[in-house]
């Protein structure tokens, strides 16, 4: 399966939390169907589990293979994740995602979070809506867009999980972000600015 880059980032902002409707193209979310299709089930059926399935994303003149996810926690679809492979960078990721004008609304509530020893980071955009990133090396890194659809209990997991294992970053840290990675330098001063 190949899709525009544009259309995933599309396709799992747009609501923000709310019905996912097609997440994909036209991808079903019923479980059954998908276990029957060419995902893959992650976990036990009857607790925390994904279905997940490769794909690939055409980024520019390129096709990246990324791996598309679905979370359940029983038969409830709780959210969904693309874990872009590399290829994609974090600054063309938010060039894409803070341009556009149709999430303006995610731009003005969002907030900075890094681990302890700045290998990985997130970006929390409005209640549900989550930038992973971080660096496998120096010259690497990863970049994975997720979203929250429903409540478990009273916590959404993927924000939650952002929100119990990194420090949020509220002003401009004295040190400099580019001794981690130079796309953090251009992050921190793109959030401070």
């Amino acid at each position: 399966m190949v899709i525009q880059f544009s259309e995933i980032i599309d396709a799992l902002l747009q609501f923000n939390g709310g019905d996912p409707g097609r997440l994909i193209r036209g991808e079903d979310e019923s479980k059954l169907l998908l276990e029957d299709g060419d995902f893959d089930v992650v976990g036990e059926g009857s607790d925390f589990h994904a279905c997940e399935k490769n794909i690939h994303v055409n980024h520019g003149n390129r096709e990246i293979a990324s791996l598309y996810k679905l979370y359940y926690l029983g038969a409830n679809c709780v959210g969904s994740s693309v874990d872009f492979g590399p290829g994609v960078g974090l600054m063309a990721l938010l060039k894409k995602i803070l341009g556009g004008r149709k999430f303006n609304s995610l731009k003005d509530d969002a907030h900075l979070y890094f681990s302890d020893d700045r290998k990985d980071g997130a970006i929390l955009m409005g209640k549900c809506s989550v930038i992973r990133f971080g660096r496998r090396s120096v010259r690497s890194g990863y970049a994975v867009l997720g979203v929250d659809y429903a409540s478990v209990g009273n916590k959404r997991l993927i924000t939650w999980n952002i929100e119990a294992t990194m420090d949020r970053l509220d002003e401009k840290p004295l040190g400099s972000f580019r001794k981690y990675s130079p796309e953090y330098g251009k992050l921190v001063h793109l959030y401070f600015s």
